[in-house]
């Protein structure tokens, strides 16, 4: 809502969405290569 306090979890939070948002799924499943 945009009242959110920056806190670590949420910081977390956000920091997952993202790495989610760019394959981390299948770079720990092994099937995205790191190049």
């Amino acid at each position: 809502t945009g009242g959110e306090l920056f806190t670590p979890d949420l910081q977390d939070r956000l920091a997952f969405a993202l790495l989610k948002r760019r394959g981390y799924a299948a770079f720990i499943a092994g099937t995205l290569s790191r190049t």
